[in-house]
């Protein structure tokens, strides 16, 4: 019987008879003795890493590993610290059951009692330990997980964060399954273990916390996490350096851990991404093996089937092709290369919004949640919607299905991403109410002769700046009432209405050079509204600008501004107004910072 060891861990186990397991249950249970963590099982032969048999025991202990006796055996999990009691007094040579009233590993007094009655002790055939399944309790439960794992030999040292802790216990488990003749010293190895641990890696190596993401809670490892990669100069202490420690000081390059992973070839090929990292790697083998268990304990942990790197975005990418890799899946069959069935398909349903793509092939930020629900309010039923950076619907699909937009037209230029946005459009029935455009927005629209349909507002999402696209948006504004453009963009946070005012002023020398024989007193260009979606960085901000062009404004907004008026409404409510020559702040294209002469 083969134990699904991505749900379990080595465990003390009591055996009892199949017929017998729910009294042997009910007397662990009340007795306190009962692990919580994990529940009953079958003897799993293969793990069994020691087995003492009772000398009172009415059944026949199994004579060795091929035994038939072995399946009709339960085990039954129970706390390390009634280990040691149970193994010298209770089942202890001279078969009487025994009054406990020693310390615990913990240092808490036992309670002082006869564990079992004299016919409980003679249902129990022996004492292991093996690996154990998680009980259902703490599956999925992270926090509940770390706080039921045994703290053995625990000498006070530094505690360990969440990550930590599963890497703990992952070793722990590992070097135990491969002890059995003794050769790694047991002698405070717990501690050891942890001390070597805080002391060689940090929340960058090992955070305290880790994403999940999607419907299906795909778990998303940060680039530089638990990263095999000697070459992250920057990252010190260094994982690669602490896992090599690990393997030196416990002596395993003599371990054989080809039997750990009875899926081990399919679990490689899919971690064929980390594999250039052990490279030259002292016990690579051994430390791949590791690595894959250590996946598969946090996966088990926040309930996830597949584990994911976290990828860094080329900023000079025009497409925004993601960086992910998947280095570890629960085993299962997926027949598509690409679209619904392939290995990086995931749903990301956000306010009752289905998002759907292959997540090794575009990026997708979590954070913008609030300013697509803020979009999608701010539409109008009778609207027209251009989304000149679509990606796989961000914008265009709350446009849609939460404002109710009459038409949106969404341009993308990853394939990939155009291609998500099609399924997204067809999953929330929305597809008669939006057209793709694949390819640049700013020669789709020309060639589709799309500008002149009379946009009524316009999204434009591209990060860091969408500047580059700004010309064809005014142009796409009906140009009779005006429209709204939404304007995304990194700023320094300190530049916050510098760079609103200069968007401003840009905008109007745009519109000017569109229809210069417009009454230049009847033009408004007005940032009505600056919303703060998210940080970007130190010091940098995601923000949006609503900001609304045209020769008249909207009644809906209260404002008695008179003629031209070009400038922001600030954060007390006033009208600040541009002045003629402003400086460009250092977020824009050409000019700073956060420059990308491909946006241009």
């Amino acid at each position: 019987m083969n134990i699904d060891k991505s749900f379990s861990s080595l465990a003390y186990v009591l055996l009892t008879n199949k017929k017998n397991a729910k009294v042997v249950k009910v007397a662990l249970q009340q007795n306190g003795l009962l692990h919580k963590l994990y529940r009953m099982s079958k003897v799993d032969v293969e793990s069994l890493c020691y087995f003492q048999p009772s000398s009172i025991s009415l059944d026949v202990a199994p004579a060795s590993s091929t035994s038939d006796l072995w399946p009709d055996c339960i085990a039954i999990p129970i706390y390390k610290e009634y280990k040691d009691i149970l193994n010298s007094q209770w089942i202890g040579n001279d078969g009487n059951a025994s009054n406990i009233t020693e310390e615990s590993d913990k240092g808490d007094k036992m309670p002082s009692k006869t564990l079992f009655s004299d016919e409980v002790s003679k249902l129990i055939i022996g004492m292991a330990q093996q690996m154990c399944p998680y009980s259902t309790s703490v599956l999925g439960n992270a926090k509940k997980l770390i706080t039921s794992m045994p703290r053995s030999d625990d000498d006070g040292s530094e505690s360990l964060n969440f990550v930590q802790t599963i890497l703990h216990q992952v070793l722990m488990d590992f070097i135990n399954m491969f002890n059995t003749d003794g050769q790694i010293p047991s002698k405070n190895l717990s501690s050891r273990l942890k001390t070597k641990i805080s002391e060689q890696s940090n929340n960058i190596t090992c955070p305290p916390k880790l994403e999940v993401m999607g419907d299906c809670r795909t778990l998303v490892i940060p680039c530089r996490a638990l990263n095999l990669n000697s070459n992250l100069k920057d990252d010190n202490p260094c994982f690669h350096k602490l896992m090599t420690s690990i393997a030196s000081e416990f002596n395993l390059t003599k371990c054989q851990p080809d039997d750990l992973n009875n899926d081990g070839e399919n679990i490689k090929s899919i971690t064929k991404s980390e594999d250039a990292y052990l490279s030259g790697m002292e016990a690579s083998d051994v430390i791949r093996d590791l690595m894959i268990n250590l996946w598969k304990m946090l996966a088990q942990a926040h309930r996830s089937k597949r584990v994911v790197r976290r990828g860094e975005i080329d900023p000079n990418s025009k497409v925004r092709e993601s960086g992910h890799s998947i280095i570890w899946m629960a085993c299962e069959n997926h027949q598509e290369e690409s679209g619904p069935g392939c290995k990086g398909w995931i749903t990301i349903t956000e306010q009752g919004i289905k998002q759907s793509f292959d997540l090794t092939k575009v990026m997708f930020s979590r954070g913008n949640i609030s300013e697509k629900i803020r979009f999608g309010k701010l539409v109008k039923e009778d609207e027209l919607i251009l989304d000149m950076y679509a990606g796989i619907g961000y914008y265009t699909l709350p446009a849609l299905v939460i404002g109710k937009a009459k038409h949106v037209y969404c341009c993308e230029w990853n394939p990939h991403a155009a291609s998500f946005i099609r399924f997204n459009l067809k999953q929330n029935k929305v597809y008669n109410r939006a057209n793709v455009l694949e390819g640049d927005s700013r020669v789709r629209l020309v060639e589709e002769d799309i500008l002149r349909l009379d946009f009524d507002r316009v999204s434009l999402g591209l990060l860091p700046s969408s500047e580059g696209g700004w010309e064809t948006a005014v142009r796409a504004l009906n140009d009779a009432k005006g429209g709204w453009l939404h304007i995304h963009g990194n700023v320094p946070s300190h530049e916050r209405d510098d760079w609103a005012l200069w968007v401003c002023h840009q905008l109007s020398i745009v519109y000017y050079k569109i229809y210069p024989q417009k009454d230049s007193d009847h033009v408004h260009v007005l940032c009505h509204h600056i919303e703060r979606v998210k940080s970007f960085a130190p010091k940098v901000d995601h923000f949006v600008l609503d900001i609304f062009v045209g020769p008249i404004l909207p009644v809906e907004l209260g404002l008695e501004l008179g003629g031209k008026q070009i400038g922001i409404i600030n954060q007390n409510g006033n009208f600040v107004e541009c002045g003629v020559e402003l400086p460009p702040p250092s977020c824009a294209l050409g000019n700073g910072v956060l420059d990308q002469e491909w946006m241009m």
